[in-house]
């Protein structure tokens, strides 16, 4: 059997039996209740229901929930086996009115090819977002728009969880915020419909899991 096969049947197994390609006891979880969507563009995801949900679009690789990981249990396993998972929201959200995204992050491995990106990408025309964790450098680098930065962020595998959040205030302000703490703004950012993308990659023993994306409104 080639080795294309093997990983095939590796990533098979670990979507059927989460717990041991996980380094965890427990099944992967099932159907339920796990969004909440309402007029005023608010939005809720805590991945406790049923697993890939119409809120969400695999492009590539096989994530999964799992009852034993999450902060508040459980979470979304994102394990690129040495290639890529990614996938984009389908909800949709509009920049022209002030919002707050947020998500939980966590990492339980990484090594030195391990990659984090989450992307605001616009649905038709408009700027582009960015986080994106290089953890062997111990920094993050953040993108609005047409700016880049990169700040020093110890991104320690230890099952610990970070809130990460993508502001537009009041005055069409734009920035990327870390456990309350701002680390990049700017004056403007395009206004326009967009949805969030996540994106992992790395070698067999990466693993990052998201949870609780949320939406509010002021």
């Amino acid at each position: 059997m080639n080795s294309g096969s093997l990983r095939i049947l590796a990533l098979a197994a670990c979507a059927a039996l989460a717990a041991g390609c996980d380094d965890h006891s427990g099944p992967a979880h099932g159907s339920g209740a796990s969004s909440h969507s309402a007029e005023d563009g608010t939005f809720f995801d805590d991945f406790s229901g049923h697993f890939p949900s119409p809120n969400w679009e695999i492009r590539d690789g096989s994530p999964f929930t799992h009852d034993d990981v999450g902060d508040k249990a459980p979470g979304l396993v994102m394990r690129p086996f040495g290639d890529r998972i990614r996938l984009r929201g389908t909800f949709q959200f509009s920049t022209s009115e002030p919002l707050t995204l947020s998500f939980d992050l966590g990492a339980y491995e990484l090594q030195w090819s391990s990659h984090f990106k989450a992307r605001i990408l616009p649905v038709s025309s408009g700027s582009e977002a960015l986080f994106e964790t290089h953890s062997h450098k111990d920094e993050i680098r953040l993108r609005i728009g047409g700016s880049d930065d990169e700040d020093d962020f110890d991104f320690k595998p230890d099952g610990g969880y970070h809130e990460v959040m993508f502001v537009i205030d009041s005055s069409g302000a734009a920035s990327w915020w870390v456990n309350g703490k701002q680390f990049m703004k700017r004056s403007t950012f395009t206004q326009g419909t967009y949805r969030i993308q996540l994106e992992t990659t790395g070698g067999d023993e990466t693993k990052f899991v998201v949870d609780n994306v949320r939406i509010t409104r002021p």
